[in-house]
């Protein structure tokens, strides 16, 4: 199957550096969001029209990624999903939303960056910093 124009950035770009997301082309077909380690076991996505899934593995105290800066373009929806091996909950500061996460569950905030800035997503009660984002 061809997806064409999905752009998926694993693990916030954990098989790689700094993201720049593209938009992308809507579409119904899942796409695997992370990469490296347990692939397998990773639950389907589905790209939002006009944005971008970051996804993001925490586990054993650790981050799972090279590179926590992700850029967005205004206007996109963003999924941030995220899988941890702690009951915590992720805040993504400025947006004020949150979502809560629970041992071997998929945590997931669907927003529109409809603000230009940057921003902070982490999760809270262990003070640990997830994701940093950026809207233009």
């Amino acid at each position: 199957m061809l997806l064409v124009g999905a752009m998926v950035v694993g693990l916030v770009t954990g098989c790689g550096n700094t993201v720049t997301p593209a938009p992308v082309t809507p579409s119904a077909t899942p796409t695997a969001p992370f990469c490296g380690a347990g692939d397998e076991d990773a639950p389907p996505s589905v790209t939002p029209p006009n944005g971008m899934v970051v996804s993001i593995l925490f586990e054993q105290g650790r981050l799972a990624r090279k590179s926590d800066q992700v850029d967005v373009g205004k206007g996109s929806t963003v999924l941030v999903e995220v899988s941890t091996d702690v009951a915590d909950e992720i805040h993504l500061h400025g947006y004020e939303r949150v979502a809560p996460t629970d041992p071997g569950d998929l945590a997931v905030l669907e927003f529109t960056a409809d603000r230009s800035g940057v921003y902070t997503a982490e999760l809270e009660r262990s003070g640990v910093r997830l994701l940093e984002l950026t809207v233009t």
